[in-house]
């Protein structure tokens, strides 16, 4: 059901609310020309306070938008706020992260160091002993002779 007159279109809108009209009802108004009719009717105070109710609505929405509008204005600023405290912070944690892989790589440099500069002496010294340990073998050897 399409009603191009503005108006017209209000006024069903109005009186099916307040006359709480089903759509049958309403479809028999509007085929009834109830609009046309009332508009050629002597009596334009109940058109005026029609179109009255209808501003009244109008305005009565426009302020609820608004309304609305600020508020989501409002939810937008403080989510602007936010997202900047998250690029804050995330830059720190990325700030972080590179400090930790430095002191990562600092600390295998040092196991490595200490790894190598322990091993080189325990060598030599596993060395000697299984020279001493090979002599004393040979030494109990020959004396079991």
């Amino acid at each position: 059901m399409r009603i191009e007159n503005i108006h017209e279109r209000k006024f069903y809108e109005i009186e099916s609310i307040n006359e709480n009209w089903s759509l049958r009802e309403l479809k028999r108004q509007f085929n009834s020309a109830l609009y046309e009719r009332l508009a050629a009717s002597r009596n334009k105070k109940k058109i005026k306070e029609l179109d009255d109710q209808n501003q009244n609505q109008t305005t009565s929405a426009n302020n609820s938008l608004l309304i609305a509008n600020d508020k989501l204005s409002e939810t937008n600023e403080k989510f602007a706020a936010v997202n900047k405290e998250l690029a804050a912070v995330n830059k720190e944690l990325a700030q972080v992260n590179e400090n930790i892989k430095q002191y990562q790589e600092k600390q295998n440099e040092f196991i490595n160091i200490i790894s190598h500069e322990l091993k080189t002496p325990i060598q030599a010294i596993i060395g000697y002993i299984e020279l001493f340990l090979n002599n004393l073998k040979k030494n109990l050897n020959m004396g079991d002779v």
